[in-house]
């Protein structure tokens, strides 16, 4: 009956979907990141954005190209400004004090990002924006301008053709280092205000015809449309967060069941709902210390855990019950 009142988006199931075993890789926008990161909550082997946050089409391309070639940050790719070492290749997240902090760390993720990306049985491409910043010295686009003056950048619209053409050589590198590597390319609903009205929809538009000029040449390319759910199917502002630009947790939820259940077998979703209802108990916190509830009802969570490991051998339960055995102390 609700859905007299909602133009509905059909979402096809997908001719491969994924078990619980398999490797994902998710990787671009914050909405990557609100997906990617309900994966690993529900102990799906996955890599988020290993780089931090990426929003327009060539950083993201940037970042798997460092990945399959191993480039290192060096002391060459940093700059000290307002007290902290950065990387115009690195989301500030990876911004320290200390020069080392940010090698270490950002090599450390480079290395695990390759391991992971070599197995990897699915990776999903989210563009949040076709407005890039270029530095004015070498023309090279940022993936984050790191509050630097405005006057160190260029800020242009990518072309679609510029965008398909640099994606189809970084398809053709991911595919040398995994041939049976599938594609899953998403527009962020997260809509980008700082070019206005008009400019936002200009970039989605650029992104869109991007991604059909990839799916056109490589027609095993697939699209989920989390951009056409938000903007019809929840198009109420109910389902906005405070900012009334990005999802809600409610939206980011309903969009991530429906991506479920097209990409996703049903044992892979009965193994998602079952870890989140474990690693849930495992982060709460009593109000009232270790009391006998609680620590009956940790003991209760190490026989579901220890039901996890046998009715999903491939999942290693180890680091789980060494985490209960602690809470019981």
């Amino acid at each position: 009956m609700n859905d007299i009142f909602k133009t509905r988006v059909t979402v096809s199931d997908s001719n491969k979907k994924s078990e619980y075993s398999d490797h994902l890789f998710f990787i671009g926008s914050c909405f990557a990141e609100n997906i990617g990161s309900r994966f690993q909550s529900r102990l799906f082997p996955v890599v988020v954005n290993p780089f931090g946050v990426m929003y327009n089409p060539v950083s993201v391309a940037n970042t798997l190209t460092d990945i399959i070639d191993g480039r290192l940050i060096t002391d060459d790719d940093l700059q000290f400004h307002n007290g902290l070492w950065q990387s115009f290749r690195l989301h500030g997240s990876f911004s320290s004090p200390h020069r080392q902090d940010v090698i270490l760390k950002a090599n450390e993720a480079i290395a695990e990002a390759r391991i992971h990306l070599q197995k990897t049985e699915t990776l999903v491409v989210t563009f949040g924006t076709s407005w890039v910043y270029s530095l004015k010295e070498d023309n090279s686009i940022v993936a984050n301008c790191h509050k630097f003056p405005a006057d160190r950048f260029n800020h242009f619209k990518l072309s679609p053709d510029e965008i398909a053409e640099l994606w189809k050589e970084v398809i053709l590198r991911l595919r040398d280092i995994n041939p049976s590597i599938r594609l899953i390319f998403t527009i962020s609903p997260v809509r980008h205000w700082k070019n206005g009205a008009w400019g936002n929809n200009v970039s989605k538009a650029t992104l869109m015809l991007a991604v059909d000029q990839l799916m056109m040449s490589d027609p095993s390319i697939e699209y989920f449309p989390a951009y056409e759910i938000m903007m019809d199917e929840l198009r109420d502002y109910r389902f906005y967060a405070d900012d009334m630009l990005h999802p809600s947790q409610l939206a980011q939820e309903y969009i991530f069941d429906i991506f479920s259940k097209a990409y996703f077998t049903n044992e892979a979703i009965a193994f998602g709902r079952e870890s989140h209802k474990i690693l849930t108990t495992l982060n709460h916190r009593p109000l009232h210390g270790k009391n006998d509830n609680y620590k009956h009802l940790i003991g209760k969570t190490m026989v579901q855990i220890e039901n996890l490991g046998k009715k999903y051998p491939s999942t290693d339960v180890t680091k789980l019950l060494n985490i209960a055995k602690t809470l019981l102390i």
